[in-house]
């Protein structure tokens, strides 16, 4: 009986690898696809889209005043880790799209500016 049990954890514990090594490899991808967007160069506007979507999601950023401040870093960093991204606190492209806002309409890294 004993050896009926363990076979059959076996594909389950074989699954739960495969689902691990999936999200770290997603983690990998989303950091090495996505363009840091520096909170420098983001307008009040920009920032405050980003407030409010993130409060909109649960998550705190502070007040809602546009200013790029320690809260709103975590609020972000707290949403990439719910969302299984990299989480670095700082914007980038997947993580605007994540919050349902147009990642084409934000500031874009300063190595793609002219």
């Amino acid at each position: 009986m004993q050896g009926q049990q363990t076979q059959q954890n076996r594909p389950q514990n074989q699954q739960k690898a495969q689902d691990q090594k999936h999200m770290q490899n997603g983690q990998r991808q989303s950091a090495e696809n996505s363009h840091s967007i520096s909170s420098q160069n983001l307008s009040p506007g920009e920032v405050r889209q980003v407030q409010q979507a993130l409060n909109k999601d649960g998550f705190k950023p502070g007040p809602k005043d546009g200013r790029w401040g320690n809260e709103t870093e975590n609020a972000v960093k707290q949403f990439q880790q719910s969302k299984q991204l990299h989480a670095t606190g700082q914007l980038d492209q997947q993580t605007v799209a994540d919050l349902g806002l147009d990642a084409s309409k934000f500031s874009q890294p300063q190595s793609q500016q002219k």
